[in-house]
């Protein structure tokens, strides 16, 4: 198993490795450049997050785009891009719960369904935000609030 990603904690992740004698199944790797994401995202099997707080992550829309499921706890915004067919959420500080999704996305479909997920592009989503505005009643006055501070600029 690798871990990547580095933080506070990284003492104490390697000396519970090293008390519960994991050193040659755990490997952390540490930071992972953004080149090379891709790579690791395509040769695991699942994506982990267990934070008590987020916004919502690019770690789960970069997961997805390469067919990688992911378990999360669900905080911030995260059950936007969630589904049952290839994530699972579990409550802020259920280990038990975040263990058992663990098991149930390694032994369920949701791999392959990972694989067929719906993929945002920056430009799908710029769309999005740019119909959202056109949609809105003239009366808002968010058309001529985004125009006067861009001509103000």
């Amino acid at each position: 198993m690798c871990l990547a990603g580095d933080g506070p904690l990284r003492g104490h992740v390697e000396q519970m490795i090293q008390r519960k004698d994991l050193e040659g199944i755990v490997s952390l790797v540490g930071s992972v450049g953004h080149q090379d994401l891709p790579t690791w995202y395509q040769a695991a099997d699942i994506t982990l997050l267990c934070s008590h707080s987020e916004g919502l992550p690019n770690v789960f829309r970069e997961s997805l785009a390469c067919g990688t499921p992911f378990v999360s706890t669900d905080v911030g915004s995260i059950s936007e891009i969630a589904n049952p067919k290839y994530s699972m959420l579990v409550d802020s500080g259920d280990v038990g719960a975040f263990v058992h999704a663990i098991d149930q996305v390694l032994q369920g479909p949701h791999q392959e369904n990972a694989e067929q997920a719906p993929v945002r592009s920056w430009d799908d989503m710029a769309e999005e935000i740019l119909e959202l505005a056109e949609s809105l009643p003239d009366s808002h006055g968010v058309a001529d609030s985004v125009m006067n501070s861009s001509e103000s600029a």
